[in-house]
């Protein structure tokens, strides 16, 4: 067991491929405390769904129609791809929106009404 490295949550959904005994036992052996949640009900549970996905798109969006104005006839490279990727990423992943997703979701603070 590796004793230095500090104790991780992974929440994950109950698909069947993802449980299996060589997953726990790394777990146990990594700490890493594993959550499945009941199957069909991620899309309500999962805080990067509810809270983080759809402001990066909507970031992504506005930017990439931004740079198409802008470089009309242009291909966009793979190099504009990750720059607008990553201004889309520090508008969408700021600390307010990832405890609101917490929050929403009702992992954090606990809100047994939500889960």
């Amino acid at each position: 067991m590796n004793t230095n490295c500090p104790h991780r949550l992974l929440i994950w959904d109950s698909h069947i491929s993802h449980v299996s005994l060589d997953v726990r036992y790394f777990g146990v052996e990594n700490k890493i405390h594993l959550l499945t949640y009941p199957g069909h009900q991620t899309h309500k549970l999962q805080p990067l769904d509810v809270g983080i996905f759809s402001p990066l798109s909507t970031y992504y969006k506005q930017h990439l129609e931004k740079w198409v104005r802008a470089n009309k006839g242009f291909a966009m490279s793979q190099t504009h791809f990750f720059q607008l990727l990553d201004l889309a990423r520090r508008s969408a992943l700021t600390k307010e929106n990832i405890q609101s997703a917490f929050r929403t979701t009702g992992i954090h603070p606990l809100n047994r009404r939500k889960i």
